[in-house]
């Protein structure tokens, strides 16, 4: 059998990095059901909601309604804001870069990562003249695509320890409430 070609690994890699995003996606979408839409249990009106919310929404709600509902609790309402902000800014964007650039195995062997989207072109005026800055293929680097899925698979224990550590606290909560009443 002949041995995988660079493109080979790297779409590999490429598919790794897509699921632990997915995996990651769908912790945040736990926390959101669970900081987030605690006062509608119905699980139909939870699919409607997070379908039409889109991930960084998600993001920003989960962050304000965090510190509504766990008020004090500083370093976990820390943990989880550095975590959202991380997987909201460089890592989202890592992520778009993974799944929208161009991956192109050239004649010689060498894959190479053609940027796609909004850093694919630049304009500038200078001196009253418009210059434009177009992106040169790179040659792509399974390590960064392997330092992404690290970094995604940290989040989503990061995340995954919030969101524990935040059903604990609710818990002793309705403990709490429940001793109080009687």
């Amino acid at each position: 059998m002949a041995d995988k070609s660079e493109l080979e690994d790297i779409a590999t890699q490429l598919g790794y990095a897509v699921v632990v995003w997915g995996m990651l996606e769908n912790t945040i979408r736990e926390l959101f059901r669970d900081v987030v839409l605690t006062d509608d249990r119905d699980k139909r009106v939870q699919a409607i909601i997070l379908s039409e919310t889109p991930l960084r929404a998600q993001i920003g709600m989960i962050k304000k309604a965090a510190g509504l509902r766990q008020p004090g609790q500083g370093d976990w309402l820390k943990r989880l804001t550095d975590s959202l902000n991380l997987v909201a800014g460089r890592l989202h964007e890592e992520r778009n870069r993974l799944v929208h650039d161009l991956w192109e195995q050239q004649e010689n062997g060498e894959v190479m990562k053609i940027v796609r989207g909004k850093q694919e072109v630049a304009a500038s005026k200078k001196a009253d003249e418009w210059q434009l800055v177009i992106a040169e293929p790179q040659p792509a680097l399974a390590g960064e695509i392997e330092t992404f899925f690290h970094e995604a698979a940290d989040q989503i224990d990061v995340l995954s320890k919030c969101w524990i550590e935040f059903g604990e606290w609710k818990l002793g909560q309705m403990k709490a409430q429940r001793a109080r009443q009687l």
